[in-house]
C-alpha cells in the first residue's frame, strides 16, 4: 500500500478477505519522517531554534542525541571495541 499511489489504499482485515496473506507498506517510514521533518522546520523557521522534547519520565530528551547513539548501537560497539582491547568512547561520547 502506497499513501497517493494509484491503488486505493485497503486495511488489512480487507486484504484478508481478498485472498492476500501480507501486505506491504513500503513507505510507511519515508512518510513519518517526512511529517515529523514538515512539522519540526515549521518550528524551526517560526521560533529559530527547535525546543527539546522530554520523554514521559520528564527527563530524558526525546530524540536526542544519546538515543540516537544508542538506537544505532554505539553501547554495544563500545563495549565489543573495549572488549578487543579498544579505548574507542573510554570517555564518553
Amino acid at each position: 500500500m502506497v499513501n497517493g499511489g494509484v491503488t486505493p489504499l485497503i486495511d488489512s482485515d480487507e486484504a484478508r478477505r481478498l485472498g492476500y496473506k501480507i501486505v506491504i507498506w513500503p513507505c510507511f517510514s519515508f512518510r513519518a519522517a517526512y511529517l515529523a521533518y514538515q512539522h519540526d522546520i515549521q518550528e524551526l523557521i517560526k521560533t529559530g531554534q527547535l525546543k527539546e522534547k522530554y520523554k514521559e519520565d520528564g527527563s530524558t530528551v526525546d530524540g536526542g542525541v544519546r538515543e540516537l547513539f544508542e538506537l544505532c548501537g554505539l553501547s554495544k560497539c563500545a563495549a565489543f571495541d573495549q572488549a578487543m582491547g579498544g579505548k574507542a568512547f573510554s570517555n564518553g561520547a
